[in-house]
């Protein structure tokens, strides 16, 4: 989705960062979105310009557990995950900020979560 509709071939969607730290960003936020979505549920990606940055929004069902919401992004912040090491989301807000951007997350009621992430939007775009 594109500022609130699908989008249309050939459209573009710019932002000012490196590619391989915004690949690094968006994969692990992706990650943890399917990896806390119930099973077969729709993780949508929603891109919206705003007024200096552009805003990635990732939506996904399951909630972020409430003993961790206020320090996601810090580090070694994990929850029911084996395997988990408490980066992944640690590394996106560092990734983000060093850019010029900025990360947040929204628990939308109980089993919603909803990841932004600003970075500043190319110019002309």
């Amino acid at each position: 989705m594109l500022d609130n509709r699908l989008v249309n071939k050939g459209e573009k969607f710019i932002i000012w960062g490196e590619e391989l730290l915004c690949f690094s960003v968006f994969s692990n936020l992706l990650k943890n979105a399917m990896e806390a979505s119930p099973y077969r549920e729709i993780i949508t990606v929603t891109l919206q310009r705003e007024n200096s940055m552009n805003a990635m929004v990732i939506h996904n069902q399951g909630a972020v557990p409430e003993q961790i919401r206020d320090r996601f992004f810090e580090k070694y912040v994990t929850f029911g995950k084996n395997l988990g090491t408490g980066l992944g989301t640690y590394s996106a807000r560092l990734i983000t900020e060093a850019q010029g951007g900025n990360i947040s997350l929204q628990s939308v009621g109980a089993d919603e979560t909803l990841i932004v992430v600003r970075l500043p939007r190319a110019i002309g775009h």
